[in-house]
């Protein structure tokens, strides 16, 4: 289940990438009044909620404010009180799968969601944000049923302190962001993204407020310090069972296959998710409380060669690990979510090579939490088979590459990873989400087109990632008015096609394929969004 989660995340990270890529919309902001620190100002710091990705033309002038003299260090200050900057997105994104197999699969998925976001810069001191994104999803199975969400996420509702040049401190819900890498970033443990949608998540749709503590110190040329600190565990938006993304999604594929009847696994879903969790609000997360803080302190030092930055964290896993309580007959109780610590050393870097811009990360995680399977003989009549095991812990390392080019309207970005545990799995067994039990890799890239002065732009992005998968992603859009974006796309996805062997096994094989999982979710899809 943890495994079908995970790679749900690489999928809708691999869409949400696009709203931090070269390929993100522009957007015309001041950056006083988003709290965002100019890169010479603060190199290596990370992107605020508001901005993240985004190409910005940073004149005060286009953003509405006066510019001021210097006073104090600071440059280019607009009058305060300054007007609220308010920010609204209303977007819809409707897709149906071409190839229905089974009756738990949903053949139709549209997902709306509402974004509003208000900042004011109170004075040279103080910037307030309060931010919300309100979501409503439809999905329609093969077997004619219906799923419906609807629910609301905070994006930002923060202060943001500047109480002298060189020091910032921003306390409230925020977007949290570490590292270099859009997709296979290692470094961004304590990041919190709705996965709900998975590929047909919308560009600026995954990342998640969540309560948090940043301070930055950048008063030092060549020089930038930034640590976070999280007192409560924010999982992952991921649901639970009933759509083609939710954590019990391989059981359900397992069952069509099999002709199996799942009612009592769904009641007993519900009952453990009770009302509104069934659609991911908890996802089985732990109450909010103070005894799982989390936390990191990046440095980043700069020269005319480029950036280096170094990180330490100590997080909590942001998707359940489930395993079996097999102390409890209360049925509400069996599934036993693990959402364990674990820690996290990382470098990475970046440079300039004439027009294309080169990064780099290594990291090393400690105490990762992962489901395993093991080979049994269970049942009457007896099954014999690859059967899901207890959680276990490994350390892992992982290592990417990043390059990036942009030559006038086109913008190439390409990504690779590959990662190794470092420890056996329990009882013998093997970890379903890694390769020969030990290590996974792929690459991912994308190339964005927009003529200049052209309502058009078309954007192709893929993957390629060991077991095998290959996946696509195709999309165009078209401004049709001057705040009115109409979209069409597709999102194709291969792999060879998982072995079931019972009802309740996990695969015939101890290594999940990410296409498999996948191949019969091949979805066209349209949309529209509104940015006035």
């Amino acid at each position: 289940m943890l495994a079908r989660a995970r790679l749900t995340a690489l999928l809708a990270l691999a869409v949400s990438a696009e709203s931090r890529s070269a390929w993100a919309d522009e957007r015309i902001e001041d950056p006083e009044l988003t709290g965002d620190r100019k890169p010479a100002e603060a190199p290596g710091a990370a992107p605020t909620p508001a901005a993240a990705g985004d190409e910005r033309i940073e004149d005060p002038e286009l953003g509405g404010a006066k510019p001021a003299t210097d006073s104090g260090g600071f440059s280019n200050r607009p009058e305060y009180p300054h007007d609220a900057v308010l920010r609204v997105t209303l977007g819809t994104r409707w897709g149906m799968d071409t190839h229905w197999t089974g009756p738990s699969q949903d053949i139709v998925e549209g997902t709306s969601i509402a974004s509003v976001e208000m900042e004011q810069r109170r004075s040279e001191v103080l910037l307030v944000s309060l931010g919300l994104r309100a979501r409503y999803a439809f999905g329609m199975r093969k077997s004619g049923t219906t799923i419906t969400e609807l629910d609301a996420v905070p994006i930002s509702g923060f202060a943001d302190v500047t109480p002298t040049a060189g020091y910032h401190v921003r306390v409230g819900y925020q977007v949290t962001e570490l590292g270099r890498f859009d997709l296979f970033n290692a470094t961004n443990v304590l990041a919190v993204y709705d996965l709900r949608s998975g590929p047909l998540t919308m560009n600026g749709a995954a990342a998640v407020g969540q309560p948090a503590v940043r301070f930055d110190y950048d008063g030092t040329p060549g020089f930038a310090l930034q640590a976070y600190y999280v007192p409560f565990v924010v999982p992952h938006l991921v649901s639970v069972y009933g759509t083609n993304y939710s954590l019990f999604t391989p059981f359900d594929r397992a069952a069509d296959a099999l002709g199996a009847d799942r009612s009592a696994e769904t009641s007993l879903v519900r009952q453990r998710t009770a009302g509104l969790a069934k659609g991911g609000l908890d996802a089985f997360a732990p109450a909010p409380n103070f005894t799982k803080p989390q936390g990191a302190v990046r440095a980043t030092v700069s020269g005319s060669s480029g950036e280096l930055s170094a990180t330490v964290a100590t997080a909590v896993e942001h998707l359940p690990t489930l395993g079996v309580n097999t102390t409890t007959t209360n049925p509400a109780e069996v599934i036993d979510p693990h959402y364990d610590r674990f820690g996290l050393f990382s470098v990475d870097g970046a440079t300039d090579a004439g027009p294309v811009q080169l990064g780099f990360e290594l990291a090393y995680m400690m105490h990762r939490t992962l489901p395993s399977v093991a080979f049994q003989t269970l049942g009457t009549p007896p099954v014999t088979g690859w059967f899901p095991g207890p959680p276990g812990h490994t350390d892992m390392a992982q290592a990417g590459l990043h390059g990036e080019l942009v030559l006038d309207a086109t913008a190439l970005e390409a990504e690779a990873f590959g990662i190794v545990a470092l420890n056996d799995a329990p009882g013998g067994g093997a970890w379903p989400v890694l390769q020969h039990d030990r290590w996974l890799g792929g690459i991912a890239g994308g190339v964005h087109y927009e003529p200049e002065g052209s309502p058009f732009k078309a954007e192709l992005g893929g993957a390629f990632i060991l077991g095998p998968t290959a996946l696509l992603l195709p999309r165009v859009e078209w401004q049709a008015v001057h705040t009115v974006y109409l979209e069409l796309g597709a999102v194709l996805v291969t792999g060879p096609t998982p072995a079931w062997n019972s009802a309740v096994s996990y695969v015939a094989g101890p290594a999940l394929a990410l296409g498999g999982l996948y191949r019969d979710v091949v979805n066209v899809f349209t949309g529209v969004r509104w940015v006035p």
